[in-house]
């Protein structure tokens, strides 16, 4: 029986996602201004030309890099270039990709130098040095905590430097789409736990810890959204990840739990249009967009307190948890063949659907609500059969080969009888732990070996009077019988309980060839005749 007799919830729900991401902007984000550099320094510039990123300070000043003025230019907000960077008759950048603010002193990485110059901000923007000669074509600089990183997109590098000494301390990536991989890396973000880079040419957002430990990736397909050239990040006090998705024309947001909280693209929220968003930056509540298309800087208010991202997030959290049961429960159901119910949630879906299309986005969250109690139970029902049933079948192993009181089996047996016990108590305890896809391992594993290791205890048994019913054997009862006289007078040799597994293999092997069952026989019975 097929699983999903209609729609799977989980289309239903990208379906539902990929609607609401359409219509939910006006809810969000509210379009307030646009900078262009109209006043200030209109006589050598009369407006940004080639903008690259855009940086916002706790004072609200925009700084941004423009590749055509070879300079960087700070704005007030009253769109009025107040400072050019570096400031007066000094020497002008090259190709200035990148900017940020730590303290008093801002970086920019300046791609034709392959340096970042540090500025210090008391009112005139003059020259500290390079704070690193790199001569490597840095892309995007961030600074924290006496470290610097730059993003380097020709080589898939980041690299680490000492803020002190401006030293090379660390270098990684490496070409590819791996997670410890990039493909022409454009940004950098960091907070007090994460690192946040823009992976460009692989389509996503990679999430590592401080210690540069794989986490997460945004932007691949989860919540029913797939990033295109993303080119920027920024981040809130919230968690909340900003994204520049500049192939696709839009900005997408992210909860800091990777949730997909909407997107703002073309007209959403009253402004003029985005053409190719390239820097996004966030002070408080308003984000700003650089448009390299139109050479605009587009500022928006927002409003998380709207209903409409919980819709989303909560939809994202119920196609996670659909995708997780299919894969802990469900999958393994179909493994161990055993029959369960379809997994049906597509009339409360719909419902929710045609409630949000008419802006209801309270009515449709109830429903969602609804939706996912009644999963709930069909969930909570399929567990409980499953772990019934894996601890039916673990329970028939025990009862196999629990070992007898008097039994004596050859050393190759008590060592294929430790291995499985070991394997069924390992079963156990992945069960315990609610490991269903790893209990269903070991569990097929012994649906093979279990009976094979009864047949040779069975043989055993047989041998030693302990049942009445001959077991084909493949050395037959009499030779069994022979091996137990000659074990009466020479003992096997105890397993070695500090050798592995392979190693006691071997051991077995090697004493069998030198002392083999029907050797010992004449042997004991040769001792009984003296």
């Amino acid at each position: 029986m097929s699983r999903f007799e209609r729609p799977s919830p989980v289309a239903l729900l990208l379906g539902l996602l990929l609607l609401l991401t359409a219509v939910h902007a006006d809810g969000v984000f509210q379009y307030v201004k646009s900078y262009n550099m109209s006043g200030g320094y209109v006589d050598l510039h009369p407006a940004l030309l080639m903008p690259r990123t855009v940086y916002v300070d706790e004072q609200g000043l925009l700084y941004v890099s423009d590749y055509a003025s070879k300079a960087g230019w700070v704005l007030n907000s009253s769109d009025q270039a107040v400072n050019r960077i570096p400031s007066g008759n000094a020497n002008l950048l090259e190709r200035p990709a990148n900017v940020m603010k730590s303290g008093s002193v801002l970086y920019i990485a300046d791609e034709g130098q392959g340096d970042v110059i540090a500025y210090i901000s008391s009112g005139v923007f003059s020259t500290l040095g390079p704070a690193v000669s790199a001569r490597r074509q840095p892309w995007a600089v961030w600074v924290d905590n006496q470290s610097m990183w730059l993003v380097e997109d020709w080589r898939d590098q980041v690299m680490g430097y000492n803020l002190q000494t401006g030293l090379l301390t660390d270098v990684r990536f490496g070409s590819g789409s791996g997670t410890e991989q990039l493909s022409g890396p454009k940004d950098l973000v960091a907070d007090a736990s994460h690192f946040y880079i823009a992976d460009s040419g692989n389509n996503r957002i990679q999430i590592y810890d401080r210690n540069w430990q794989y986490v997460d990736t945004l932007g691949t397909g989860r919540g029913g959204l797939s990033l295109s050239g993303p080119t920027s990040l920024a981040l809130d006090s919230e968690g909340r990840v900003y994204v520049s998705d500049t192939l696709n024309s839009r900005v997408v947001v992210f909860s800091k739990d990777g949730y997909v909280l909407g997107s703002l693209s073309g007209t959403d929220g009253g402004s003029p249009g985005l053409q190719n968003p390239v820097s996004v930056a966030v002070s408080g509540s308003t984000l700003y967009v650089l448009d390299s298309g139109t050479n605009h800087i587009y500022a928006y208010t927002m409003n998380w307190s709207s209903g409409v991202p919980q819709v989303l997030s909560d939809l994202d959290a119920l196609n996670r948890s659909i995708a997780l049961h299919q894969q802990q429960v469900l999958d393994v159901m179909d493994r161990i063949n055993l029959s369960h119910a379809p997994f049906e949630a597509s009339q409360s879906l719909a419902q929710a659907q045609d409630l949000a299309n008419a802006g209801q986005y309270l009515e449709a969250s109830q429903k969602i609500a609804s939706a996912s109690q009644a999963l709930d139970a069909v969930r909570l029902q399929q567990r409980q059969a499953l772990r019934t049933e894996l601890q039916r079948r673990i329970d028939g192993f025990w009862a196999v080969i629990a070992p007898d009181k008097g039994l004596s089996v050859g050393n190759e047996t008590a060592y294929r009888l430790t291995v499985v016990q070991n394997q069924i108590q390992t079963a156990q305890e992945r069960l315990n732990n609610d490991d269903y896809p790893g209990t269903a391992d070991l569990v097929l594993a012994l649906q093979s070996d279990v009976p094979a290791l009864q047949q040779q205890v069975d043989a055993w048994r047989q041998a030693q009077g302990q049942i009445a019913t001959p077991v084909p054997d493949s050395g037959g009862a009499n030779a069994m019988k022979s091996a137990l006289k000659a074990q009466a007078a020479f003992p096997a040799r105890a397993p070695r309980h500090d050798a592995n597994p392979g190693q006691q293999l071997r051991a077995e092997r090697l004493h069998r060839r030198l002392y083999p069952a029907h050797r010992l026989g004449q042997l004991a019975g040769r001792r009984g005749r003296v």
